[in-house]
């Protein structure tokens, strides 16, 4: 986690970042928690290298390793996505009964197919 950071400025970094790289890095923005906090999760050299750019670019206070058991929301994970896609298309959707709030966007959904779609993406 960074902070205190501005996560458009954070994402622009990013984006001029990875154009400099000869290979897409396998870390990206994994979260906004807060107006000035960023998650960044991935592999853990690129995280690295990323977080480095970022503290030649602008002022980064704090940087904190989080305890989490996998990089999750981050292009590392991407191979998961199709076996979940198929797990998922054995299972009987039903119609939602109640709207989610979809963790990586804040969006509110309540339809079925939405759902699914938010959790390959997440």
């Amino acid at each position: 986690a960074l902070f205190p950071v501005d996560p458009a400025r954070v994402e622009s970094e990013f984006l001029s970042w990875q154009r400099t790289l000869p290979e897409t890095p396998l870390c990206g923005i994994a979260a906004v928690n807060t107006p000035s906090q960023v998650v960044v999760s991935g592999e853990r050299g690129a995280v690295d290298s990323f977080i480095t750019h970022l503290k030649t670019c602008f002022r980064v206070r704090r940087v904190r390793d989080l305890d989490v058991s996998a990089p999750f929301h981050s292009p590392v994970m991407r191979p998961v996505v199709e076996e979940l896609a198929t797990g998922m298309a054995n299972i009987n959707w039903g119609p939602m009964r109640h709207p989610v709030i979809v963790n990586a966007s804040a969006k509110i959904i309540s339809q079925t197919e939405e759902l699914q779609q938010a959790l390959l993406e997440q």
